[in-house]
């Protein structure tokens, strides 16, 4: 195996980019606080760009909430459902009889057709024929399978239940972030234990069975270690030193570019070239500063960015 150390610090950005902020967390719980109703509707993509924090961590957290018994996952929902006819529509309402060809009339009824997709007014198919949502998604789902339309689904929305709103905020927050941090302690860790292994001067097989449970005292006598003794993986690139930036000058455009006050993480994210919702949503993509620093080691960015800010 030919390796360097180059790009350590991009395995460990994705790391970084995983934990939300605190703000972020409480801005989480805050939302669900304020919702007066016992049900809770949540549209992640929406969500997530209102909190500055990554689809998947995002999940993570509404995890840890079900864990804490503060939330219960229900059921979710595609709020749009565009479709295209592939049959007339009369013919398709001529496939049923009874009540569910008026439910199906009612359906196309309240649809309204562009040049090609047809999207549905669900909310005004629910008051005039008084079924739910599901009867409708299912009947569409129907009609899909028999070939009769294409379907498409977009936008989804989780419905959860609120099962108390007696949670304290501030509580709740040091311990979702204190976890976050902890996973992010833990995989930088393991970044680091593999390193570790590569330049290890014991018999890599013996490392890997120990690894596993397995307590072999006999060296292998094939693998790297054994054959060539203890290797050291190189850093290829020699970096500036940091103090050589000029902070205001590298973080000018962002601070003028942001509609909203970068934190210390969100501008460490932003030079280190670590994707964040905040920098889709304000298009700090585009900006020639983004990822200036991406070879340099997050954390050695961050205190950088700590000092000058």
């Amino acid at each position: 195996m030919l390796a360097n150390k180059d790009n350590i610090s991009v395995l460990e950005n994705f790391i970084y980019g995983d934990t939300p902020e605190e703000t972020g967390i409480r801005g989480l719980l805050s939302f669900i606080k304020d919702n007066t109703s016992s049900s809770l509707e949540i549209r992640l993509y929406s969500l997530s760009l209102e909190l500055n924090i990554r689809m998947l961590p995002l999940k993570t957290l509404l995890v840890y909430l079900e864990m804490n018994g503060i939330l219960e996952p229900v059921y979710s929902y595609f709020e749009e459902l565009p479709f295209k006819y592939l049959m007339e529509k009369e013919t398709i309402i001529g496939e049923f009889d009874d009540e569910r060809k008026k439910f199906i009339q009612c359906i196309f009824q309240y649809s309204k057709t562009a040049k090609i997709w047809t999207r549905l007014d669900i909310e005004r198919i629910m008051e005039t024929y008084g079924a739910d949502r599901i009867r409708i998604i299912r009947a569409l789902e129907y009609l899909d399978e028999k070939g009769w339309i294409e379907l498409e689904r977009h936008h989804t929305v989780e419905v959860y239940e609120i099962l108390r709103h007696d949670f304290d905020i501030n509580d709740t927050t040091n311990s979702l972030y204190n976890t976050a941090k902890g996973k992010e302690t833990f995989e930088i860790k393991r970044i680091q234990q593999m390193l570790d292994f590569f330049e290890s001067d014991n018999c890599l097989s013996r490392e890997l069975s120990n690894y596993f449970g397995e307590h072999t005292v006999q060296k292998c006598g094939h693998c790297s270690v054994c054959t060539h003794g203890k290797v050291e993986l190189q850093s290829t690139v020699e970096l500036p030193p940091l103090s050589e930036f000029n902070f205001k000058k590298t973080t000018a455009n962002l601070f003028e570019k942001a509609d909203f006050t970068p934190t210390p993480t969100t501008v460490t994210r932003f030079l280190c070239g670590v994707n964040f919702p905040f920098g889709s949503k304000f298009k700090l993509k585009e900006l020639a500063e983004f990822g200036i620093l991406k070879k340099y080691p997050y954390r050695s960015v961050n205190e950088w960015v700590i000092r000058n800010r």
